[in-house]
């Protein structure tokens, strides 16, 4: 049975942690660790998922009103096809009843050096209930396509999310 953690600066597995999320997202891409767990942004957290004793991988999420937007997810590389990831997304469920759950996804481009792992991320997404939106954008000079699981998200609600954060003075470029 997959059990979670919510990490915070003293986390006793924090450099298992801050590794995976290394290993799992580009650099370009990463946001502070420290400015997610320290919960600097209302609604954010990271937590650390188990099974029994043994760390499999991490959950990131921010909320605001009845939408939970995952930031990072990521199921260690050894222990991926494992069903991990599905679990990992009903576990998020679970902990925000009553939330649309959005997660982006880099846009398909049959030319980028990741081709097939996108494809693979949107097919693990649909698996797990996520449809497609029409809601795309740049960030970083990627571009990314927002998924939903729980009821459509327009593109106004997706900005008045970011705007959320962004006017309370909380969340920085970065993010």
């Amino acid at each position: 049975m997959l059990n979670f953690e919510h990490v915070t600066p003293g986390f006793r597995d924090l450099d298992k942690v801050s590794e995976l999320y290394a290993a799992a997202f580009p650099a370009r891409e990463r946001g502070p660790l420290e400015k997610l767990i320290s919960h600097d942004l209302p609604g954010s957290g990271v937590i650390a998922l188990y099974d029994g004793n043994e760390f499999v991988g991490l959950v990131s999420t921010i909320t605001a009103g009845d939408i939970t937007h995952i930031i990072y997810l990521a199921i260690r590389d050894d222990l991926k096809g494992h069903g991990y990831g599905s679990r990992a997304i009903s576990l998020t469920r679970s902990l925000f009843p009553g939330k649309r759950i959005i997660a982006d996804l880099e846009a398909p481009d049959e030319n980028s050096d990741n081709a097939g792992e996108r494809i693979r991320r949107a097919r693990f997404y649909a698996k797990n209930g996520f449809e497609k939106t029409e809601i795309g954008y740049e960030w970083k000079g990627e571009n990314y396509v927002i998924w939903s699981l729980g009821g459509k998200v327009t593109e106004n609600e997706f900005a008045e999310f970011w705007e959320s954060f962004y006017e309370n003075g909380k969340a920085g470029s970065e993010f």
